[in-house]
């Protein structure tokens, strides 16, 4: 310490014995009087200040733009649904932005997403440099999981680029329950099995959407072949979906596989149709449960429910031509394309409504007649008028001469226009 006290003492004497040449006061005076005038620099305040005003105009613009931009899920308008668009551009949903490599060099993002109380629905992308990506995107599931979560895809649309390098992907799942927050979507390769790419993301609650109605009904429609309770009615910004039981009075109708079509629900909010966006049933121990779902609800002042038709089992005595033509059969149409011999048993082609279907019937001669062996999986044609139901009828035997096809029993839908009004508070 002493050392460098001596130090620093030697280093201060030197510079105060330091002394300016004697010419430097005169040239120093010499410069000062050749120094011009100064100038008024109150137009330069001036184009400061505006220049400043630009600059902070410009940045402030550009932030707005910046947050914008970053509140909203980009490149998923063409698929978007006209409400979903909006509720995206009002920044609703969560941007997220993960990517996971796949083993083909390609690559999946999960760019966000949107929940509310009915649906949670992820946004992600698919890209194969290979140009393959809609090859890649038949070949994978999407599932999520997480805290009491576990969950397959319930619906979703998806639109492959023009040049197949990439497509934009939108799936709704059954919301998570309210405590899930850290989830983690998994994208399972179908043609390499036990193959999975995992992407970790956690759930902004506050991004969650507010439910707008959520109502109880427990009210019943009566038909001939079921009693329908529709229980409760959840409105929320991304949908709108009502839930109820079956009680099955026609189990023959009921079993046929045609449980899903067996029915027609329609929802009007002041006087304007609602556009449904699905329907299904399940059933379990306790019956058959259905869910319909609808676009979202506005502010709305009256809500009805209508029950526009029900599967119904239908007897008849009529007995149509085995020959090209359209008839009518109790209050349905049917059209018989085609009758021929195959392998010793007569196959009948029927076009008739999508929601037809023959219970039993048979071919009847002048001698005799046989019966109805089997009829294939129904499969569909699409006309102006909505789809058409093909069905092939297999008749154990041939019948010689002239023949009538008599279907005994067939199942349609029952046209009705029972309704029930929505309690809203």
């Amino acid at each position: 310490m002493k050392e460098i006290e001596k130090k620093l003492k030697e280093d201060g004497e030197e510079m105060r014995s330091l002394k300016a040449p004697d010419s430097f006061e005169t040239r120093l005076r010499q410069k000062l009087n050749e120094t011009p005038p100064k100038r008024n620099n109150q137009w330069k305040k001036g184009f400061l200040l505006a220049a400043s005003f630009i600059f902070v105009f410009f940045f402030t613009y550009q932030f707005d733009t910046i947050a914008y931009y970053g509140k909203k899920i980009l490149g998923y308008d063409e698929i978007l649904t006209d409400s979903l668009s909006e509720l995206n551009e009002q920044g609703k949903g969560q941007v997220i932005g993960k990517s996971a490599e796949l083993l083909n060099g390609g690559k999946v993002t999960l760019d966000g997403l949107m929940l509310d109380d009915n649906q949670l629905i992820l946004f992600y992308t698919l890209y194969d440099l290979n140009k393959n990506a809609d090859e890649l995107y038949s070949s994978t599931r999407a599932t999520i999981d997480g805290f009491l979560v576990e969950t397959r895809e319930t619906s979703g649309t998806a639109m492959t680029s023009e040049d197949n390098t990439t497509v934009t992907i939108t799936q709704s799942y059954k919301p998570p329950n309210p405590f899930a927050k850290e989830l983690t979507f998994h994208l399972h390769m179908d043609n390499q099995p036990g193959t999975t790419v995992e992407i970790p993301f956690e759930i902004d609650r506050s991004k969650a959407m507010m439910t707008k109605y959520k109502q109880k009904i427990n009210e019943t429609i009566e038909t001939d072949s079921a009693d329908f309770v529709f229980k409760d009615l959840v409105a929320t910004p991304t949908q709108t979906v009502l839930t109820g039981k079956i009680h099955v009075k026609d189990e023959e109708a009921w079993n046929s596989g045609m449980i899903s079509d067996g029915f027609e629900v329609r929802l009007k909010a002041d006087g304007n149709t609602i556009r449904k966006q699905g329907q299904g049933t399940s059933s379990g121990l306790l019956g058959y449960t259905f869910n319909v779902e609808f676009d979202p609800l506005s502010d709305v002042e009256e809500l009805l429910i209508y029950l526009d038709g029900a599967l119904t089992t239908y007897s008849s005595d009529t007995k149509i031509p085995v020959k090209p033509g359209s008839y009518q059969i109790g209050n349905q149409k049917v059209s018989v394309n085609q009758s021929k011999e195959v392998d010793g048993k007569t196959e009948i082609t029927l076009t008739a409504d999508e929601s037809f279907s023959v219970l039993e019937a048979e071919l009847v001669g002048d001698e005799r007649s046989i019966s109805l062996e089997s009829v294939d999986a129904p499969s569909y044609q699409e006309t102006e008028d909505g789809l058409l139901k093909v069905l092939k009828l297999r008749f154990d035997g041939v019948l010689q001469g002239d023949s009538s096809l008599h279907i005994t029993e067939y199942e349609a839908i029952e046209p009705l226009e029972d309704s029930i009004t929505v309690p809203l508070k």
